[in-house]
């Protein structure tokens, strides 16, 4: 029955019906197209740490040549309820960094965090000694997304669990300790993409993709050079028949000023004949005034 309960409806250990409640994938798949909105949280149920987590972009990457979205746990989701009151839920009373799950362990005072401590309460490192320091790249939790069919391509599930130590006057051993969280375990969960997954996820999908951008590139460039040469036929096209309006007015202006020519060369024959008339007349006057019997 515990069984169901944690595997259906999620865990039963928190302090609230929401937090119990399963969010999210379980970390291996999304759902597609993370390329138009990579900014939005993914959220997965983590079975080590018994709740739904949100994971929020970081930025953009690659894993064996294949682009990828990198996604992390946020700081806000494991900090006590001083700095994030929604944390109440999860008994997140002491540090920020550490997730209390004693109610899920059956009262053993366990808390879970980041590897070595990473991101939480510098306090933590007081009363203990840790021979590794904490290195994001060595002990951060991150899924890197393939930003088109949403499948987790890399990824790292690391986690620590550890206990916490108070002083117990009645044993020896506790006795002079200081209260300190010790870890007990690191664990790091990796998975990746096969070879052959590679392989068939660039020839099937990211060479198509990449063909089909060059395409449509291709027709806009098409489409642009066809608009210019159009633009191009038409600006001649206009000018052409402003040109051949510019040789009929012209031509007409030419044959005008012809026809004007001729006309005054006609007048001016004509006027030449009427004085040859009125001086063949005058002589004949004058002859007819000498001898008019004649």
């Amino acid at each position: 029955k515990q069984w169901y309960q944690r595997r259906v409806r999620g865990s039963t250990c928190w302090g609230s019906a929401a937090a119990n409640v399963i969010n999210g994938s379980e970390g291996t798949m999304f759902e597609p197209l993370f390329i138009y909105n990579k900014s939005r949280p993914v959220t997965i149920y983590n079975d080590q740490l018994f709740r739904s987590v949100q994971l929020e972009f970081v930025r953009e990457s690659s894993y064996k040549d294949l682009p990828c979205y990198v996604y992390k746990i946020p700081d806000w989701a494991l900090q006590n309820m001083q700095n994030n009151p929604t944390n109440e839920a999860y008994y997140a009373y002491i540090y920020s960094g550490l997730l209390n799950i004693t109610q899920c362990a059956q009262n053993v005072p366990l808390y879970l965090s980041k590897s070595m401590f990473l991101d939480a309460d510098t306090r933590l490192l007081e009363n203990i000694t840790l021979h590794v320091a904490p290195n994001r790249t060595l002990h951060d939790t991150y899924l890197c997304i393939e930003p088109y069919t949403g499948a987790v391509i890399d990824g790292h599930k690391r986690v620590q669990i550890s206990v916490q130590i108070e002083q117990y006057p009645i044993l020896g051993v506790l006795n002079q300790s200081h209260p300190a969280f010790v870890p007990l375990i690191s664990v790091d969960e990796h998975g990746s993409i096969t070879p052959h997954l590679i392989s068939e996820l660039r020839t099937k999908l990211l060479i198509p993709i990449f063909i089909a951008h060059i395409s449509f590139y291709i027709l806009i460039a098409l489409g642009v050079f066809v608009l210019l040469v159009s633009f191009a036929v038409h600006v001649k096209s206009v000018a052409d028949k402003y040109k051949v309006k510019e040789d009929e007015e012209v031509l007409v202006h030419n044959e005008a000023i012809q026809a004007g020519s001729a006309t005054g060369a006609e007048s001016s024959e004509h006027s030449e004949k009427s004085d040859l008339y009125l001086s063949f007349d005058g002589r004949n006057s004058r002859y007819y005034d000498i001898d008019p019997d004649s």
